[in-house]
């Protein structure tokens, strides 16, 4: 099945129980097993719908040093499991290459190119400017497989796919690192840093006070940026683009769950993907039974007033999206301020996927929303608080 172009080609992680990992993206999220390579160096499964694909990568023991297709290996990169290539298909792979070196990217594979009876595909490998993610730029232009040379292919695909797309990236970095991570993604590939709130100022990004102490910071980039064609989606929500969110902690107000990621991968780097869904009470509710662990919210976030009349407003059931434990944030800060009653973003969050406090994923259900939760981090951080007094007045402790 021919994969839809997009900006983001796939997604790798390294890890140390490769089968058990792609057992979990297919028995439980709903993936399909698409290709697979077995290499002297590394076993690989790619899963993914049509158009989210991920590479989950078990680095051999006996490790080999051999040349491998698009693989990039460096022992202080995977001590730990990690998702550490972001691969992206570029117009111009030469000028992308250089771009990025220019402006202090490493590289880790020079332009080649790999020919199989499908076709030709050319590719580069770069490191980024934010802790140990690398870059797979590809030119697929010639290739007609579904996903790349030297991988098998003979699998057939699951007929129900549950995830559409990947809605965003988001990497964690240090407080005053986030403006030099989007020049660098700006200068390198044209990305550019866009507003989810008309309050927002451009120059210090969404800052979430109200004891969460965080900033965030979202850039996208379309395919056809490189060709000088204008954006045909201005509002960012769109399946093909690439959207990176960067959050770090304000200064001297530590974020704990920052710090959890910052201190458990050993730096910055990715700590999160969006999955995007058209039913999110059908995929979380299928989810679940196959013991897929979410993050639940406390009690107190769905006794808020405004959250009540949010999902009320959203036609949704109260008791079944506590049962759930579903988010809800309307899209009040929506560039047109007007008629954005119906605009809502659905979302959850799985516990962390790996043994350290690191790498999750979110379930997101857009509806006209361009944003990304800001109001839910928010009212979450109040309804914990709100949680931890009623449980400290029953001297009960919260855990």
């Amino acid at each position: 099945m021919k994969m839809h172009p997009s900006a983001l080609h796939h997604v790798e992680l390294c890890v140390a129980n490769g089968k058990k990992m792609a057992s979990y993206f297919t028995e439980k999220l709903g993936y399909s097993l698409r290709a697979q390579r077995d290499t002297l160096s590394s076993q690989q499964w790619v899963v993914g719908s049509q158009k989210s694909m991920f590479v989950v990568t078990e680095k051999k023991t006996n490790f080999r040093s051999e040349f491998v297709p698009f693989s990039y290996f460096n022992a202080p990169v995977h001590q730990i499991d990690s998702v550490f290539n972001v691969a992206m298909e570029v117009r111009n792979l030469e000028s992308v290459t250089q771009r990025m070196q220019h402006f202090g990217g490493k590289l880790f594979h020079p332009v080649t190119e790999v020919e199989d009876k499908k076709g030709k595909v050319r590719y580069s490998i770069v490191s980024s400017c934010c802790g140990n993610i690398v870059h797979t730029l590809l030119d697929k232009s010639q290739y007609k497989g579904s996903f790349l040379p030297t991988f098998d292919e003979s699998f057939t695909a699951q007929s129900e796919e549950p995830i559409t797309h990947i809605d965003h990236l988001t990497y964690v970095c240090y407080p005053g690192e986030s403006p030099g991570i989007i020049q660098w993604y700006q200068d390198c590939l044209g990305m550019q840093q866009f507003k989810t709130n008309p309050n927002e100022n451009l120059k210090e990004g969404l800052v979430i006070n109200d004891g969460v102490g965080m900033r965030l910071r979202v850039m996208d980039y379309w395919p056809c940026a490189e060709s000088g064609v204008c954006n045909p989606n201005p509002d960012g929500i769109g399946e093909t683009s690439l959207k990176i969110v960067i959050a770090e902690s304000l200064p001297g107000i530590e974020n704990l769950h920052i710090k959890a990621f910052l201190d458990g991968h050993g730096g910055p780097g990715l700590q999160h993907i969006g999955l995007s869904t058209l039913d999110i009470a059908s995929c979380v509710n299928t989810m679940s039974r196959k013991n897929v662990s979410f993050r639940t919210p406390p009690a107190a976030y769905y006794r808020n007033k405004w959250k009540k009349k949010e999902i009320e407003m959203a036609g949704y059931d109260i008791n079944k999206f506590q049962k759930l434990g579903i988010l809800i944030d309307s899209e009040a800060d929506s560039i047109e301020e007007n008629n954005n009653q119906d605009k809502f973003l659905l979302q959850i969050f799985t516990l962390p996927l790996f043994q350290e406090e690191t790498f999750f994923l979110e379930l997101i259900q857009r509806k006209g929303a361009r944003g990304f939760g800001a109001g839910n981090v928010t009212a979450l951080a109040r309804s914990i608080e709100e949680e931890r007094q009623v449980l400290t007045k029953q001297n009960v402790s919260l855990i």
